[in-house]
């Protein structure tokens, strides 16, 4: 179910990263008006949304269900 909400929500949370990555495109010296650049920061917006949303969620799960943390190897001297 939490998977489920966080892909429906990178819909929403799109819309930020694209102005983060035209912001970012424009300091590197792309035009914000270039056809290119928005496309670029489209693809780039898309992909970043959801890979982002689904680490957040696996990681409140994985945390989750191991109250004491992500099991550790002992370390041997």
């Amino acid at each position: 179910m939490l998977r489920s909400v966080a892909l429906t929500f990178s819909i929403v949370v799109n819309r930020a990263w694209i102005v983060v990555y035209l912001a970012l495109f424009t300091l590197l010296g792309s035009s914000i008006d270039d056809p290119a650049t928005i496309t670029a920061a489209a693809g780039a917006s898309v992909w970043t949304s959801w890979i982002v949303n689904l680490l957040v969620v696996e990681w409140f799960v994985i945390r989750r269900t191991s109250p004491s943390g992500p099991s550790r190897l002992p370390v041997q001297s």
